[in-house]
């Protein structure tokens, strides 16, 4: 999953004891030139010594270690430039997990473990990271990896989609007497590192965002929030309008 170069690990809310622990994302920006996201240590461009595994403790009780799996260990990451995209060799230069020519050994691999957890408590864990299917759809309900990530669905579920596919309806909005084109979508919250924009076009060539207009957002409490865009024109007036939403990596 292809996500500015993040490895993403998404824990839901949990009861330790009487106290409702809140939902926690635990993440590793691989690919900013200076990810400073809150609650993990800087790894910059430019760090070339960082073939150690390495840990870190997230709000004090929850820890991730992150090590090779296999006997090669971890090879010194190439960090002298902001790698960016998504080719394979990119993440290639990030993690060399074999010490030669071949990359990705049958036996190697990341070995992630997560510390600090409470027995006899479930973990919904979800893990998204960096290779190069973001458009992959693994379990063919018609929605690839990235916009899974976006709808707050799993890609690999395909019982878990379809209430977070888009519905195109119309309705009246704002106490009015003209029906409007809207788009409701879930949304996951915590996916801040993508955009979603709604557009609308007349002959699906041309897509801008300038007709569209935004509604609501009201939060469902699972971790997603319900977002509603509408089409500035009378339904009645057009003779045709498409809609989509659009999902792309935050720069």
């Amino acid at each position: 999953m292809i996500l500015n170069g993040r490895l993403q690990a998404t824990i839901a809310a949990y009861l330790f004891g009487a106290l409702l622990v809140s939902a926690q994302t635990l993440r590793i920006d691989f690919n900013h030139g200076s990810a400073t996201q809150s609650g993990w240590d800087s790894i910059a461009a430019g760090d070339t010594d960082l073939g150690d595994s390495w840990s870190k403790t997230f709000s004090g009780s929850i820890g991730l270690d992150v090590d090779a799996i296999g006997s090669v260990g971890l090879d010194t990451r190439d960090r002298g430039s902001n790698n960016g995209g998504g080719a394979e060799a990119s993440m290639w230069r990030d993690f060399l997990f074999a010490n030669g020519s071949f990359i990705g050994n049958q036996g190697s691999g990341l070995s992630l473990a997560f510390t600090g957890l409470q027995p006899n408590t479930e973990y919904p864990i979800t893990i998204w990271a960096f290779d190069e299917s973001s458009n992959d759809d693994l379990d063919g309900d018609g929605l690839a990896a990235l916009l899974e990530h976006a709808f707050g669905s799993i890609n690999g579920d395909a019982g878990a989609s379809p209430e977070s596919q888009v519905v195109i309806g119309t309705g009246l909005l704002n106490e009015g007497t003209e029906e409007n084109l809207t788009i409701p979508f879930r949304r996951n919250l915590a996916a801040d590192d993508v955009i979603i924009t709604a557009e609308i076009s007349s002959d699906l060539a041309s897509w801008n965002s300038l007709g569209v207009q935004y509604v609501s957002s009201i939060p469902n409490g699972d971790g997603t929030e319900t977002v509603t865009y509408r089409s500035t024109a009378p339904f009645a007036s057009i003779d045709k309008e498409f809609v989509r939403i659009r999902v792309t990596q935050r720069p």
